[in-house]
């Protein structure tokens, strides 16, 4: 397993739907705005800064997943995170309602859950698993 180039997962796909809701909150603002009603200023600033917090995230590439010699680097909206191979027991994923979620149990019996879902989810529980047991 040594000198095995990292492999990273990106997911930040999410971020366009909630691009398309403030999109549409502002659309909905402009058009009940032209009618004369206020909630159209309270409608147009949480669609601007929704697509606002969207833009900023799409633009630091979101959230990724990186599985590499030394372990499982994860980063999410809260910062980055490391989880060393000595600290997993295996991943697996979950899925709620058609989505497929990917969790890592740790050898102190608490699962961390990887910001990583949907088609990738199974392929990257694969491969922390094959990593884990090629060490």
């Amino acid at each position: 397993m040594e000198n095995q180039a990292p492999i990273r997962w990106h997911s930040y796909n999410r971020f366009y739907f909630s691009m398309l809701t403030g999109i549409l909150l502002i659309a909905l603002a402009v058009a009940i705005g032209l009618d004369g009603i206020f909630l159209s200023l309270f409608l147009l600033c949480c669609g601007i800064f929704i697509v606002g917090v969207s833009i900023v995230v799409i633009a630091q590439k979101g959230v990724w997943v990186e599985v590499s010699d030394t372990g499982i680097v994860y980063r999410n909206i809260f910062g980055i995170r490391n989880i060393d191979w000595e600290e997993v027991s295996y991943s697996y994923t979950i899925t709620i309602k058609l989505l497929e979620i990917v969790h890592v149990k740790k050898t102190d019996g608490k699962s961390v859950t990887l910001p990583i879902s949907g088609s990738k989810a199974r392929d990257l529980a694969e491969k922390i698993n094959k990593f884990k047991n090629e060490t």
